[in-house]
């Protein structure tokens, strides 16, 4: 996946709002439950039932238009309206025996589910369905209106009552479901999180951060590279911004790839300007070794991009090795920064240097030491630091083996 794809799948990434399961599952139960009693009530011909289930059936498509929505509260609330109102106008029209009032406890149990409701509201909106349930058992009338007949309604006792704790059963099942869905998803945010963090800060200092330590270290021995896109506003000029961003991100892109190969640091971007650091946050050995070989390939890099695209694209790189102090800074939009005269030199040496060429300090080029092929620039005057010994880095030197071979090649060659 590409980094930007990457990022933005990151940033696309939501929690569902899963507390609508049960409730979808309540509202699907209720719409078929009252197409059932529409058709027991019309071939009984109870006829105000009839016409009641008609309004519910309208009202649970309504409901579950507004959970869809995350309208979940006042769909709920509509809901258990209607549930109520359905249970009391059933017993006084067909008594108690048909059993329609077992529903009463089991839709007492959704309010207690409803999200973002404070507890008091919660069991307060529980105990209404129970309330009605208890006068409904003192006041309902033993010789109802519209009586099923006896068996009837001795049967539709007996299936209410198992529908009753099929629907509590339904509802928990969704409720655990739901719960599982949204945990999955809120492990996947904080990978997605934690992955995005690693992205911004060294792995070893988000666990110091973790902690609750202060990040403040100084290191007696850094090594920094800057590298400058030359003649960046006129460039700049010429594109579209769609196409100066694409441009950078993809250069850029790249350089974080090489970096990372390296076991180095990219410490940020500045405009068109790119910083690595080497030994932080964690020292090594062969740092200096590591970033001058960094800077051969990043150079390498936007010459192939350049030759690739048709681009007027080249660099300018400076490297030096020195003190520095480094720590994460910031409330909002945090970073690990790094500081002091190892930056402030590589960053002159960059400024400095030529279009195309790697410019590096006498302390670099001691550091690298014979692996690599530095040339003398002589002594340049340096801004904010005075007559400094400069060298270009040019490339890898031979192995002696290798290069032994090559010499005794070209010595048969020309005789």
């Amino acid at each position: 996946m590409h980094r930007s794809d990457e990022l933005s799948s990151i940033l696309k990434a939501e929690l569902s709002p899963r507390a609508e399961l049960p409730y979808l599952a309540a509202v699907w139960i209720s719409l078929f439950t009252h197409l059932g009693l529409l058709v027991l009530f019309a071939v009984f011909e109870i006829w105000p039932m009839v016409a009641f289930n008609v309004l519910s059936i309208t009202l649970f498509v309504v409901v579950m238009a507004l959970v869809r929505r995350g309208w979940v509260r006042l769909g709920m609330v509509l809901a258990l309206g209607e549930v109520i109102v359905h249970q009391i106008l059933a017993v006084y029209f067909t008594g108690w025996t048909p059993g329609f009032q077992y529903y009463l406890p089991v839709v007492g149990a959704l309010p207690l589910m409803l999200p973002r409701v404070s507890t008091r509201r919660q069991i307060l909106s529980a105990c209404v369905p129970g309330l009605v349930f208890v006068i409904l058992i003192f006041t309902h009338d033993p010789a109802p209106p519209h009586p099923f007949p006896e068996p009837i309604a001795v049967a539709l006792g007996y299936i209410n009552l198992l529908l009753g704790f099929a629907a509590s059963w339904t509802f928990v099942f969704y409720f655990r479901r739901g719960a599982e869905l949204a945990e999955a998803q809120l492990a996947d945010a904080v990978l997605r999180g934690e992955r995005l963090l690693r992205g911004i800060l060294p792995p070893s200092i988000v666990e110091r951060l973790r902690a609750g330590e202060v990040v403040a270290d100084s290191f007696d021995d850094v090594s920094i590279l800057f590298c400058d896109i030359v003649g960046f506003t006129p460039l700049a000029e010429q594109k579209s911004p769609e196409a100066l961003v694409r441009m950078l991100d993809e250069v850029f892109a790249g350089f974080d790839d090489l970096v990372a190969a390296h076991g180095l640091e990219k410490i940020k971007t500045i405009g068109d300007a790119y910083m690595v650091a080497a030994g932080v946050p964690e020292p090594i050995e062969d740092q200096a070794q590591r970033l001058a070989a960094l800077a051969l390939e990043i150079r390498e890099s936007a010459l192939a991009y350049a030759e690739r695209e048709g681009e007027a694209l080249s660099l300018r790189l400076g490297m030096h090795r020195g003190l520095a102090v480094a720590g994460v800074i910031g409330k909002t939009k945090f970073a690990y920064d790094i500081w002091g005269d190892a930056v402030n030199t590589a960053a002159r040496m960059e400024s400095h240097g030529q279009p195309g060429r790697i410019h590096v300090s006498a302390a670099m080029a001691e550091a690298l030491g014979e692996r690599f092929e530095l040339h003398p620039r002589g002594e340049v005057e340096i801004k904010g630091k005075g007559k400094m010994q400069t060298f270009w880095l040019e490339g890898v030197q031979c192995p002696p083996v290798l290069a032994a071979n090559q010499r005794g090649a070209a010595m048969i060659s020309h005789s």
